[in-house]
This record gives C-alpha cells, structure tokens and sequence, in this order.
C-alpha cells in the first residue's frame, strides 16, 4: 500500500468536504508550518533566504489577503491591512536576512489560527445546536472571508 498516496487522498477528502472556516483555518496551518520551517533554515543558514517555505508563506498568506471581501467595515480593512503588511514584513526578511522578522509573522499567525480555531469550534456547536432543534442565527453573521 502506498502510504503516500492513501495520506493525500486523506487531505484531498478533507480539504473538498470543509466549511469555509475550516479551509481558513488550514491555509493559516500551513502558513504557520512554512514560517517555522524559515525560521528554522534561517537559523542554520545564518539569515532568512528565499526558499521552498518562504514561497509556500507568501502563496498562503496571498491566499489569505485574497479570501477577503472587499467592504467598507473596518474589521474587513484591518484584517486585509494586516495581511498587506505581513507580506511586506516577509519581503523585507527576505531583503534584509532578519530571522526576527519571520518570529513575528509567526506570532501573528499564532493568533490567527487561535482565532480560527475558535470559529470552528462555536461554527460547529452552532452546527450541532441547530440540528437539535435549535433557532438561534447568531453565527449567520460571520464572514468567513475574513
């Protein structure tokens, strides 16, 4: 049997039966996954270089940014902004060799896939309340765009 091939039909399941949260949440996983494997070649190399995973960064983080509506609210402007900024942050680690600058995308991350975690989870109580019976729509209003 080949391993492999069974893991990525595993991830290909996964990813074409997820909600939109949790899709949010995966590419924040991977974005997190390829800046700790940066951090971790720019310790051995002695500075950030541009690479497999600072490539993979910039794809998920661009994917990130992209997913969000364009809109008028602030929270939708904030988010986008934060999102411009961490690829510029990435650029400049890139330009400048700081390893630093890699450890605060991380924490930003950290924190984004917290939040996402926590969407998740109330989504799919949400989920299960509603199922059970129950009316409340409070989750209708969450944007999963950004």
């Amino acid at each position: 049997m080949d391993y492999r091939r069974a893991g990525n039909d595993v991830m290909e399941t996964e990813v074409l039966t997820a909600s939109p949260a949790k899709l949010r949440r995966m590419t924040v996983e991977f974005a997190l996954r390829n800046v700790n494997q940066a951090i971790e070649q720019a310790a051995a190399y002695g500075g950030v270089q541009k690479s497999e995973a600072t490539l993979n960064l910039r794809d998920a983080l661009t994917e990130l940014l992209g997913g969000i509506r364009p809109s008028e609210e602030s929270l939708s402007k904030q988010v986008a902004d934060m999102y411009v900024f961490l690829l510029q942050w990435l650029t400049a680690a890139e330009l400048d060799g700081d390893r630093e600058k890699l450890v605060d995308i991380g924490r930003v991350l950290e924190i984004e896939l917290d939040t996402w975690n926590q969407v998740v989870t109330t989504t799919i109580s949400e989920s299960s309340y509603r199922s059970a019976g129950g009316d409340d729509d409070s989750l209708d209003s969450i944007c999963f765009d950004a």
